[in-house]
């Protein structure tokens, strides 16, 4: 039974992992080529760090518009607006469709459980919390069909992606 949670804990982990690697490329390529329209100068530089910091949820995204706003700043501030709409209009077609779309392809979890787990990650475990709080969730909910549903009930887990 702990070999069937540890290879399943294992795959379940990859997938996620994989799922969030393809939304970070999607998104660092919109934001490069969002700010490459725009005009603002290292564009693909700051569309990759864009990109790579929406690994960390929610505060990540905020955190990537940061540097492509004031770099815009300097160009001008219409186009410091215009980044700063931009940043938003990529994450918001990232959060509503591509991380959907993806993550339902290759894990199951749920949009609730997952702004849940990272707030009480938060409070329990600090800022590694919110990088932590997908992972561990996921780890849990393996947890979950394998010792109590298959182990304790000796009930099939339901069908999931991450089998």
């Amino acid at each position: 039974m702990c070999a069937d949670f540890l290879d399943k804990s294992g795959e379940a982990l990859k997938k996620w992992l994989v799922s969030r690697v393809m939304v970070v490329m999607a998104l660092g390529i919109m934001v490069s080529i969002g700010l490459k329209v725009l005009g603002v100068t290292g564009a693909i530089t700051l569309g990759l760090t864009g990109g790579l910091l929406t690994f960390i949820p929610f505060v990540g995204a905020l955190m990537a518009a940061v540097p492509a706003v004031l770099v815009a700043v300097t160009i001008s501030p219409q186009i410091a607006i215009l980044t700063g709409f931009m940043f938003w209009g990529a994450h918001f077609i990232e959060g509503t469709f591509i991380t959907p779309l993806v993550q339902d392809k290759s894990v199951d979890l749920p949009p609730a459980l997952t702004i849940f787990s990272t707030l009480a990650f938060t409070v329990l475990f600090g800022p590694s919390g919110v990088l932590l709080a997908s992972p561990l969730v996921l780890i849990i909910i393996v947890a979950v069909q394998v010792f109590y549903l298959r182990g304790r009930l000796g009930t099939p887990a339901p069908a999931s992606a991450h089998e």
